[in-house]
């Protein structure tokens, strides 16, 4: 999914830049101007942003279209996300009961499978209402 939804994002963003209600900003900055008499601009119009917005949107999408399959590549398993940036493995978490079972089909759950404590933690013999949240 993110291989189509971040370009996706990006690409409406991008294309938001190109009319006056296209982002939010946009509106706020018009709205700006318009209640301002002495503004150093004019109120816009629907596309008094489009000859600077395409093009730069067009150079956007150009290198999402380059960029895109090069940043986001899809990864092995869901697991290999628990590694660390020097490429050392997570902690090992104990999972609760059940855990496998429920999600014996879906990858996401094996790195959050149920609510987990590091072994050997403090906290992993403790049950979880026992556990103060902090204020």
């Amino acid at each position: 999914p993110k291989i189509l939804l971040m370009p996706l994002s990006f690409s409406s963003m991008l294309g938001g830049m190109c009319t006056l209600i296209g982002t939010s900003t946009n509106l706020v900055l018009n709205s700006q101007i318009e209640s301002d008499p002495s503004a150093p601009l004019e109120a816009f119009d629907m596309f008094t942003m489009t000859p600077v917005g395409l093009p730069v949107a067009a150079a956007g999408v150009t290198m999402l279209i380059f960029l895109a399959p090069l940043m986001l590549k899809p990864r092995g398993r869901a697991s290999s996300a628990l590694g660390s940036a020097d490429g050392s493995r997570a902690p090992s978490v104990e999972r609760g009961p059940g855990a496998e079972e429920e999600c014996s089909a879906v990858d996401v759950c094996a790195a959050a499978a149920a609510p987990a404590a590091a072994v050997g933690s403090a906290t992993a013999s403790r049950p979880m209402g026992s556990l103060a949240s902090p204020k």
